[in-house]
């Protein structure tokens, strides 16, 4: 069987008639429009290109063309999954990078918040009443029981719990931004 050339009208007519059907078809594969246009025109240009060296023979050029066509969806994907095992690499890597320095930075970062947090911890227990704030501060800086600071104040012990509830929920509310912070400088305290 003689050897089959491609003529140019050949080759305009199957490109205007199969390039839309075979850009669904890569679509399906890359689920990408743009990309998928793409592989077409590139598959097109491929066969135009070699059309002396391809033999038409066995294959009609559709035929070959939508191979083509599905080589280059194989490439495209496996170029996006390496380049997604890429990433994700580079993202561990630097996450563990990252973690590491700021582990190294823990004591730097407290000692730069822990002012801040001073300065607004001291405003806020001033915004207090009174009694709410000495009840704060004889439990958390005194350490001393509800029933101690009743005693001490000549309250109950549940006026203690709702004074404490009271200053919590003022600090809390003032403080939200720096709860990890300080939750670092209890356990760092703790060491």
């Amino acid at each position: 069987m003689p050897t089959r050339t491609l003529t140019l009208d050949e080759f305009n007519r199957i490109y205007s008639e199969y390039k839309p059907r075979f850009t669904v078809i890569a679509h399906s594969y890359v689920r990408n429009i743009e990309q998928a246009k793409d592989i077409v025109s590139d598959s097109f240009l491929y066969v135009w290109e070699n059309r002396d060296r391809i033999s038409f023979e066995t294959r009609s050029v559709q035929a070959y063309i939508l191979i083509t066509v599905k080589h280059k969806c194989l490439n495209a994907l496996l170029e996006q999954q390496n380049k997604e095992k890429i990433h994700r690499h580079i993202y561990h890597k630097t996450s563990r990078e990252e973690q590491i320095n700021l582990l190294k930075d823990d004591e730097l970062t407290l000692r730069l918040f822990s002012r801040e947090i001073q300065e607004i911890f001291q405003k806020e227990l001033s915004k207090l009443p009174e009694l709410t704030a000495r009840v704060f501060v004889a439990s958390r800086l005194e350490d001393q029981t509800y029933q101690e600071i009743a005693a001490r104040y000549g309250i109950t012990v549940r006026q203690v719990t709702r004074e404490m509830q009271r200053a919590l929920a003022s600090l809390r509310v003032s403080l939200k931004d720096y709860l990890p912070v300080l939750l670092l400088l209890v356990q760092m305290t703790k060491k």
